[in-house]
């Protein structure tokens, strides 16, 4: 499938995505850590998805609902990240890692925003979102091994093809979203 990436929004976005059709139960790791964000300044639990597909689905759905919360509940936490990190043995690569996915988590709500404005002034439905045909494939060619990234391609189908673009990171074999949402 040919792909034509829309360069108009260069903006990377930390993400997380709300709750799935999946029971907490099944969703939930064994080791819950908790986050608090600025658009309700509340402890919300972070969770990840046993399959790509389900986080993805879950992506679309707090996009779809305008759900903050729900998209961030599914973001790596930093403490995450750090665990992670410390697993590539490679000092430079371990540098780049933590470089490519610092998190700066005050800015997280704005680029949800942001990504929301751009959906609505380019009327961007959301409803014509192709989850079945999604695609992703190992980010950078597995570069951050041991860790096991993947960025994943949602397509939306409009008169020209755009895409919901996002990498994940699979931790204790759950799959959480890093700061890396784009179009």
């Amino acid at each position: 499938m040919k792909r034509i990436y829309l360069l108009a929004l260069p903006l990377m976005l930390a993400t997380a995505v709300s709750c799935s059709n999946q029971s907490k139960e099944e969703t939930k790791t064994e080791e819950t850590v908790e986050s608090v964000t600025e658009a309700t300044a509340e402890p919300v639990e972070i969770e990840g998805f046993k399959t790509i597909e389900n986080l993805a689905a879950s992506v679309v759905k707090s996009l779809k609902e305008r759900d903050y919360d729900g998209y961030y509940s599914h973001v790596m936490s930093e403490e995450m990240e750090m665990t992670q990190a410390a697993k590539i043995t490679d000092s430079t690569i371990r540098k780049e890692f933590l470089h490519e996915y610092g998190f700066s988590l005050h800015e997280e709500k704005e680029y949800f925003d942001n990504l929301l404005h751009y959906y609505d002034t380019k009327n961007i439905d959301l409803n014509k979102v192709v989850l079945a045909d999604m695609d992703y494939t190992e980010y950078k060619g597995g570069e951050y091994h041991p860790l096991e990234l993947y960025e994943v391609f949602v397509p939306i189908e409009m008169d020209y093809e755009l895409l919901i673009d996002f990498t994940v990171i699979k931790v204790e074999d759950q799959f959480y979203l890093t700061s890396e949402l784009g179009i």
